[in-house]
C-alpha cells in the first residue's frame, strides 16, 4: 500500500506543478491583456484629430493614460501553488523511504 501512497502522489505534485504553471502562464496573459496601455492606444477612444492643437476625437477626453492594476493577491496565489508543489515533492523522499524499494535496498 506504501507504493500506491507514492504513486498516488507523485501525481499530486505533477498536478500541484502543471496547475501553478498553467496559472502562472494564465495570470501573465491576464497582467497584459488589462493593461490599458497595450491596447488603449490602438482603439478610436484614443484618435487625435488634426486641429490645432490636437484634440481627442471625444470630447469628454482629457488625457489618454492607462493604468495597470494591482495583482499582489493573485501573484501570491501562484507562488503558493509552487511551494505546495515543492511540499508535495519533499514528501516523496519520506513516502519513498516507507516502500519496499527503500527497504529491498538497504538489505542488500
Amino acid at each position: 500500500i506504501s507504493k500506491i501512497d507514492f504513486f498516488i502522489t507523485v501525481l499530486l505534485a505533477m498536478f500541484w506543478l502543471s496547475a501553478s504553471a498553467a496559472w502562472a502562464n494564465g495570470l501573465t496573459g491576464l497582467k497584459w491583456v488589462v493593461n490599458t496601455n497595450n491596447w488603449l492606444s490602438r482603439t478610436s477612444v484614443c484618435t487625435l484629430t488634426s486641429h490645432t492643437p490636437p484634440t481627442y476625437l471625444y470630447t469628454n477626453i482629457g488625457e489618454c493614460l492607462g493604468s495597470d492594476g494591482l495583482y499582489g493577491g493573485a501573484t501570491c496565489a501562484v507562488l503558493l501553488g509552487f511551494l505546495n508543489f515543492f511540499l508535495w515533492s519533499c514528501n516523496l523522499w519520506y513516502l519513498y523511504k516507507e516502500t519496499a524499494w527503500f527497504r529491498g535496498a538497504s538489505r542488500s
